[in-house]
């Protein structure tokens, strides 16, 4: 049996299929200009430098469509055991005879992280926590912890997996409970609306995939699993934007 690889590897893989993949880099340019906008129109809230926080948030999101191609192996493991239909052959007179036998076989599972797809995600998210908790203070944390929890159960709830696929969920879910959750707590406004894209970020991502991913890993029928990637992409990319539009 090979070993595990402990290395990480890169391996470039389009997120969807390659000519809808191409819609995201556009969109990823748009949605930043949106972002930036919105900033620049409510600047009078947002006092320096802290509007550079935006800035490299909305740089990273339109990077994330590129990105999004990138895929880095953390882990390579044997899945469950399943029957598959192998076929040899015999020699009768010359001829050759298909004999058909079932057979148990290990397929290898290798499991990535999306750099579009979960990697930027992330630091977004980070860097719109950090500066709420910059301009409102660590009071910040527990509501957003609960937020990010409560969005992440929903979105796993909703959650499905495709076998040979990936993980489906409706697309509107993680962004209205990310909304209507941040909201409540936070109420509405530049600031909640960049909580509310972190929430519905990470929501999405721990959601529909981690969570998904942990529970129902040998349902998926596949050799590669991206956290963030194939499936799951457009859902945490846009998760978050809608969030925000839906609470500032």
């Amino acid at each position: 049996m090979e070993p595990s690889r402990s290395v990480p590897r890169l391996l470039i893989h389009p997120p969807t299929h390659p000519l809808l993949s191409l819609l995201y880099v556009p969109l990823g340019f748009l949605i930043a200009l949106v972002l930036a906008y919105i900033v620049g129109f409510t600047a009078n809230r947002l006092p320096h430098p802290y509007d550079y926080y935006v800035i490299l948030a909305s740089t990273l999101i339109a990077l994330s469509p590129i990105l999004s191609y990138v895929n880095v192996i953390v882990k390579e493991l044997e899945s469950s055991e399943e029957l598959v239909l192998a076929v040899e052959y015999v020699s009768l007179y010359g001829i050759p005879v298909p004999i058909p036998a079932l057979v148990k076989q290990r397929r290898k599972l290798i499991i990535a992280v999306n750099l579009g797809g979960a990697a930027i995600p992330v630091i977004v998210s980070l860097i719109f926590l950090k500066l709420a908790i910059d301009l409102l203070g660590l009071g910040v944390i527990v509501p957003y912890l609960i937020a990010v929890m409560i969005t992440s159960i929903v979105t796993f709830w909703f959650s499905r997996v495709i076998p040979g696929v990936g993980i489906a969920v409706p697309a509107l879910i993680p962004p209205l409970t990310a909304a209507m959750v941040v909201s409540f707590l936070f109420g509405v406004g530049l600031i909640p609306g960049l909580l509310a894209y972190s929430v519905g970020s990470l929501g999405s991502l721990l959601g529909a995939d981690v969570f998904r991913l942990l529970k129902d890993l040998d349902k998926l029928k596949t050799g590669f699993a991206s956290i963030g990637g194939v499936g799951v992409f457009d859902g945490i990319f846009l998760s978050g934007f809608l969030a925000l539009l839906l609470t500032i």
